[in-house]
Parts: C-alpha cells; structure tokens; sequence
C-alpha cells in the first residue's frame, strides 16, 4: 500500500469531524469515498495533504509517518489534491496554471509533461493564453486536475470533482479519472455523485457522520442493499 491511515481523529476546534479511520490506497488503483455532506470526507483529504492535523492516528506514505511533513512537503513526496471549488488562479493563464503545478520541480521534463496533460484534456491547449477564471466550469475542472498532475504525482487526490458540472461533462471528467488511473497513478476520488465514483473505482469507503460504516470493492458496494437506498436513488 502507498498510502495507509490508521485510527485518524481530526476535527475543528471543539467538533470533531472524523473517528477513528482507517483505509488504504494501493499503487495503480482508484479508491473513492463517498456519503452525505458533512461525513468527513474532505476531512479525510485535508488530513492526508497536511492541512488539518490529526489528533490521533497515523498517516503513512509508503510506510513514512508524515506527522511532521508539512503540505507543500507531501507535494514533493508525491501527493497532489485537486481541491472542491476547483480554486485555479483567475487572473493567470491556462498557461501560467499548469506551470504552478510544477512549482516544486526542476527536471526538463516540465513541457513533455505539459504535453501530456494535453492529450487528457486537449480543450486546454485550444486555451492555452485564455486567463483561467473566463474558463467554464468544466474547462477550470480539467485544469484544476492538469495542475495537480503537473508535479508528477503518485497520488492523485479529488475533491467534488463533478461538482456544479453538466451531466455530459461530469461523464468526460468520469472518463477521464478512468484514463488517469490507466497512467499508473493511484487516485483517491472524493465524490458526491455515488453512481458514478462507484462505477469508476476498485474499491470504495462508506462514510457516516465521521467514520467509515461500510467498505469493499466498488462492485460489491453498489449491489449493497443499504448503499442503493441511501446513495444510489434505488
């Protein structure tokens, strides 16, 4: 496993956001986590990416505790987050975007991958100059996740990523989790929309009220009779 929490406490000042999780992310596979607002699963992520600490548990990263990794540390370990609200810079470019993504490196690589980015999502090479914040919705989603794949990530963290999005580009941005995952990348898929995080991913968690009530295969979670009625409309 890349990625392992165990026992994680966290919360905001006198309330407390999550108990006493636990889950894991293997290399090359999509994990999503999915329950109501307010389950604790942006939590989760804020825990994982440094900007909540835990006030019990451990968060290891390839068997690394990162207790005492700041953020824009586990940024050069290998995570990235694509945040809820997309959050692009408005007044740059798609450009000028992307380059932030690979602020922390200095290899030569930085425009092959850029390239690469590009043929995920090809709408932003079409707009490139355009300044971020005239951008649809869905174009600063798929530039919101180009950034992050731009400092080269093993993990990739999402947060709502259909949020706010048309049905026909909440399925293209599905589609390209899909691809994403088909890189080698492990991702980890924070997602309202249960349907379609549970048709993309290997595995899910169930999240109530801060802790984890249910886990599995995606699959299998899908066929769960409690999981259909309470998140899949059925």
């Amino acid at each position: 496993m890349i990625l392992q929490l165990t026992g994680i406490s966290a919360g905001y000042g006198a309330v407390k956001a999550l108990h006493d999780v636990s889950l894991e992310v293997d290399a090359g596979e999509v994990v999503t986590l999915i329950g109501a607002n307010g389950a604790g699963k942006s939590t989760c992520l804020k825990v994982i990416t440094g900007l909540l600490p835990a006030s019990a548990g451990h968060v290891l990263w390839q068997g690394k505790e990162l207790a005492a990794v700041p953020a824009h540390r586990r940024v050069a370990e290998g995570i990235a987050m694509s945040p809820e609200g997309r959050q692009v810079f408005p007044r740059m470019t798609v450009r000028e975007n992307l380059e932030m993504g690979a602020y922390i490196r200095s290899d030569a690589n930085i425009e092959e991958d850029m390239v690469k980015v590009f043929q995920l999502f090809p709408i932003l090479k079409d707009r490139l100059q355009q300044l971020a914040g005239t951008l649809s919705g869905g174009e600063q989603q798929m530039l919101a996740i180009g950034r992050a794949l731009m400092s080269k990530p093993r993990l990739l963290l999402l947060d709502e990523p259909s949020l706010g999005l048309a049905p026909l580009i909440v399925k293209q941005i599905f589609s390209i989790i899909r691809d994403i995952r088909g890189l080698g990348l492990a991702v980890l898929l924070v997602e309202q929309n249960a349907r379609q995080a549970l048709k993309v991913a290997d595995r899910a968690y169930v999240f109530e009220v801060g802790r984890v009530v249910l886990s599995g295969p995606a699959a299998e979670l899908s066929s769960n009779a409690d999981v259909q009625k309470a998140y899949l409309g059925l």
